[in-house]
């Protein structure tokens, strides 16, 4: 991807989803969780993220979850899946963190760096599915998040709002045709049920 394909990146920040705090954000084993109002840009940067792994990974479907599970209903959270329906490898969490936390004016350069720091291949088709919980601002998260897909041209496919579990499911079943049927029906459907003794 040429650096001028990299410009929508800066001008979807600055008008839709600029960066409005100096609090610095660290993903963990959980994602990014904090209160709502402090996440906006932080999804939509995670949406960018979602596309550069999925192409770091030969195109491989990647998933985004918005939630914060038990946390209290102020507080929001995003979190990446990989392909085979596994937490973010542990590797890109540091990578997670500087693109969430580094300023609007530099969103584009570090984007950039990213990119050529695991080497994806930004001519890859790359598929996000992206699911969120019932919280108030989760809607206006999921959208950050397909904007973020957007700015470089990956394609978001929202899968509303499911459980954790079922996002989870989604996703290895769209890397993995075998493993079952990628909907909320299909995940009620492919487990065995356990058999009395």
């Amino acid at each position: 991807m040429p650096p001028s394909s990299l410009r929508v990146v800066y001008a979807f920040a600055r008008e839709m989803h600029p960066k409005t705090t100096d609090v610095v954000i660290q993903y963990g084993t959980a994602g990014f969780r904090t209160k709502a109002s402090l996440l906006e840009h932080v999804v939509y940067r995670m949406g960018l993220l979602a596309v550069i792994r999925s192409r770091a990974l030969n195109g491989r479907t990647i998933g985004m979850m918005i939630t914060a599970s038990h946390n209290l209903e102020p507080d929001n959270g995003v979190k990446l899946i990989d392909p085979d329906g596994e937490m973010l490898e542990q590797s890109w969490e540091e990578i997670a963190t500087r693109l969430a936390n580094v300023s609007d004016n530099d969103l584009e350069t570090t984007t950039g760096e990213i990119i050529k720091q695991v080497n994806a291949d930004m001519s890859l088709k790359a598929q996000v599915c992206i699911g969120m919980d019932t919280r108030y601002t989760s809607p206006r998260l999921a959208a950050a998040a397909v904007h973020g897909v957007m700015a470089l041209k990956g394609t978001a496919r929202e899968f509303g709002i499911v459980t954790t579990p079922m996002l989870h499911y989604c996703v290895k079943c769209r890397n993995d045709n075998s493993y079952g049927i990628p909907t909320e029906e299909g995940n009620c459907i492919s487990f065995t049920p356990i058999q009395n003794y």
